[in-house]
């Protein structure tokens, strides 16, 4: 908040200003995580049934 108010941002409630700060952190935060799981989700359903989920690399991959 310090550095805030130093560089001139007009704050009138403290409180509330770091709720919005917050706020925007989540947020950001959770697109954050929904991208990961979206990019995660991509990979998955390649190669069904052989070696699905323990790290095998399938014959194909290999050609």
């Amino acid at each position: 908040m310090a550095m805030l108010l130093e560089a001139g941002y007009p704050i009138k409630d403290a409180s509330q200003e770091v709720a919005r700060i917050r706020a925007k952190a989540e947020q950001e935060a959770a697109e954050r995580m929904a991208e990961a799981v979206a990019l995660q989700g991509e990979g998955e359903g390649e190669g069904e049934g052989e070696g699905e989920g323990d790290g095998a690399i399938s014959e194909g991959a290999l050609a």
